[in-house]
Protein backbone atom coordinates (compact mmCIF):
# COMPACT_ATOMS: atom_id res chain seq x y z
CA UNK A 1 0.00 0.00 0.00
CA UNK A 2 3.17 2.07 0.66
CA UNK A 3 4.33 1.64 -2.70
CA UNK A 4 1.11 2.62 -4.30
CA UNK A 5 0.61 5.60 -2.46
CA UNK A 6 4.09 6.77 -3.49
CA UNK A 7 3.54 6.37 -6.91
CA UNK A 8 0.33 7.95 -6.80
CA UNK A 9 1.87 11.06 -5.28
CA UNK A 10 4.74 10.43 -8.32
CA UNK A 11 2.10 10.43 -10.96
CA UNK A 12 0.12 13.68 -9.70
CA UNK A 13 3.35 15.58 -9.26
CA UNK A 14 4.24 14.72 -13.21
CA UNK A 15 1.14 15.90 -14.07
CA UNK A 16 1.50 19.18 -12.01
CA UNK A 17 4.63 19.90 -12.28
CA UNK A 18 6.10 20.69 -15.80
CA UNK A 19 8.98 20.32 -17.93
CA UNK A 20 10.57 22.77 -20.40
CA UNK A 21 9.77 22.05 -23.82
CA UNK A 22 12.74 21.60 -26.22
CA UNK A 23 12.77 25.49 -26.91
CA UNK A 24 12.89 26.52 -23.22
CA UNK A 25 16.37 26.68 -21.16
CA UNK A 26 14.35 25.94 -17.70
CA UNK A 27 13.20 22.24 -16.66
CA UNK A 28 11.71 21.51 -13.50
CA UNK A 29 10.44 18.13 -12.15
CA UNK A 30 9.39 15.68 -9.04
CA UNK A 31 10.80 12.51 -8.78
CA UNK A 32 10.28 9.03 -7.41
CA UNK A 33 13.62 7.30 -6.65
CA UNK A 34 14.33 3.79 -5.82
CA UNK A 35 17.90 3.64 -3.71
CA UNK A 36 19.55 0.16 -3.39
CA UNK A 37 22.46 0.32 -0.88
CA UNK A 38 25.24 -2.02 -1.31
CA UNK A 39 28.22 -1.52 1.38
CA UNK A 40 31.62 -1.95 0.17
CA UNK A 41 32.61 -4.28 2.94
CA UNK A 42 29.35 -6.50 2.84
CA UNK A 43 29.91 -10.13 2.33
CA UNK A 44 26.38 -10.95 0.23
CA UNK A 45 26.21 -8.70 -2.56
CA UNK A 46 22.69 -8.54 -4.73
CA UNK A 47 22.24 -5.48 -6.50
CA UNK A 48 19.04 -5.08 -8.52
CA UNK A 49 16.68 -7.03 -5.84
CA UNK A 50 13.65 -5.25 -5.43
CA UNK A 51 13.08 -6.31 -1.64
CA UNK A 52 16.21 -4.03 -0.78
CA UNK A 53 14.58 -0.57 -2.46
CA UNK A 54 14.47 2.09 -0.18
CA UNK A 55 11.69 4.46 -1.59
CA UNK A 56 11.77 8.50 -1.91
CA UNK A 57 10.70 11.39 -3.65
CA UNK A 58 12.43 14.67 -5.16
CA UNK A 59 13.07 17.64 -7.29
CA UNK A 60 15.04 18.43 -9.89
CA UNK A 61 16.17 21.89 -11.81
CA UNK A 62 17.91 21.79 -14.94
CA UNK A 63 19.22 24.69 -16.97
CA UNK A 64 20.07 23.59 -20.90
CA UNK A 65 23.34 25.66 -21.55
CA UNK A 66 23.64 24.49 -25.27
CA UNK A 67 21.44 22.13 -27.55
CA UNK A 68 23.66 18.93 -26.30
CA UNK A 69 24.48 19.73 -22.58
CA UNK A 70 22.03 20.12 -19.85
CA UNK A 71 23.38 21.37 -15.71
CA UNK A 72 20.30 19.61 -13.47
CA UNK A 73 20.27 19.47 -9.39
CA UNK A 74 18.70 17.28 -7.50
CA UNK A 75 17.47 16.56 -3.94
CA UNK A 76 16.39 12.91 -3.18
CA UNK A 77 14.61 12.44 0.43
CA UNK A 78 14.24 9.11 1.15
CA UNK A 79 14.06 6.96 4.80
CA UNK A 80 16.82 4.08 4.89
CA UNK A 81 15.64 1.11 5.90
CA UNK A 82 16.95 -1.80 4.05
CA UNK A 83 20.82 -2.68 2.98
CA UNK A 84 21.68 -5.27 0.38
CA UNK A 85 21.83 -8.44 2.19
CA UNK A 86 18.71 -8.26 4.08
CA UNK A 87 20.31 -5.54 6.81
CA UNK A 88 17.66 -3.58 8.62
CA UNK A 89 18.55 0.11 9.68
CA UNK A 90 16.45 2.17 12.11
CA UNK A 91 15.16 4.40 9.01
CA UNK A 92 17.64 7.52 9.45
CA UNK A 93 16.05 10.02 6.79
CA UNK A 94 18.61 9.63 3.75
CA UNK A 95 19.13 13.90 2.33
CA UNK A 96 20.86 13.39 -1.24
CA UNK A 97 21.91 16.20 -3.34
CA UNK A 98 23.96 16.12 -6.47
CA UNK A 99 25.17 18.47 -9.48
CA UNK A 100 24.83 16.91 -13.06
CA UNK A 101 25.93 17.62 -16.61
CA UNK A 102 23.84 15.49 -19.36
CA UNK A 103 25.36 14.88 -22.45
CA UNK A 104 21.90 14.71 -24.73
CA UNK A 105 23.52 13.29 -28.13
CA UNK A 106 19.98 14.04 -29.89
CA UNK A 107 20.18 17.78 -28.93
CA UNK A 108 16.64 19.74 -28.47
CA UNK A 109 15.49 18.91 -32.36
CA UNK A 110 11.50 20.01 -32.15
CA UNK A 111 9.16 17.10 -32.73
CA UNK A 112 11.56 14.09 -30.97
CA UNK A 113 9.28 12.53 -28.77
CA UNK A 114 12.13 11.05 -26.54
CA UNK A 115 15.20 12.40 -25.54
CA UNK A 116 18.08 10.05 -24.54
CA UNK A 117 20.79 11.17 -22.31
CA UNK A 118 23.54 10.32 -20.10
CA UNK A 119 24.61 11.83 -17.24
CA UNK A 120 27.29 12.54 -14.99
CA UNK A 121 28.32 14.56 -11.81
CA UNK A 122 28.80 14.11 -7.95
CA UNK A 123 26.93 15.38 -4.64
CA UNK A 124 26.93 14.79 -0.38
CA UNK A 125 24.51 12.40 0.83
CA UNK A 126 23.58 12.92 4.51
CA UNK A 127 22.39 10.04 6.18
CA UNK A 128 21.23 10.23 9.82
CA UNK A 129 24.65 11.75 11.78
CA UNK A 130 26.76 11.09 8.78
CA UNK A 131 27.93 12.99 5.59
CA UNK A 132 29.45 10.86 2.56
CA UNK A 133 30.58 12.71 -0.66
CA UNK A 134 29.77 10.70 -4.05
CA UNK A 135 30.48 10.69 -7.91
CA UNK A 136 28.46 8.79 -10.14
CA UNK A 137 27.05 8.52 -13.64
CA UNK A 138 24.08 7.20 -15.28
CA UNK A 139 21.61 6.58 -18.41
CA UNK A 140 18.38 8.47 -18.71
CA UNK A 141 15.47 8.86 -21.26
CA UNK A 142 12.81 11.39 -21.88
CA UNK A 143 9.54 10.54 -23.33
CA UNK A 144 7.89 13.47 -24.24
CA UNK A 145 4.07 13.85 -23.92
CA UNK A 146 3.75 17.45 -25.61
CA UNK A 147 5.97 20.08 -25.89
CA UNK A 148 6.12 21.34 -22.40
CA UNK A 149 5.57 17.73 -20.20
CA UNK A 150 7.30 14.74 -20.21
CA UNK A 151 8.42 11.60 -18.22
CA UNK A 152 11.90 10.86 -17.31
CA UNK A 153 13.85 7.34 -16.62
CA UNK A 154 16.44 7.39 -14.77
CA UNK A 155 19.19 5.01 -13.40
CA UNK A 156 22.13 6.40 -12.01
CA UNK A 157 25.57 4.39 -10.34
CA UNK A 158 26.79 6.74 -7.04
Amino acid sequence: MKRIKLLYLFLVACLIGSNANAQDKWTIGFHYSAMDFILPYAKEKKPFETDNWNEGIGVTAGYRVHPFVNLSANYTLSRIEKLSGGTILNGDLSHFATLNVEGHPLGNKEGFWFDPYLTVGGGLHRLGENSFGSVGGGLGLNFWLNSSVAISLQSTYN
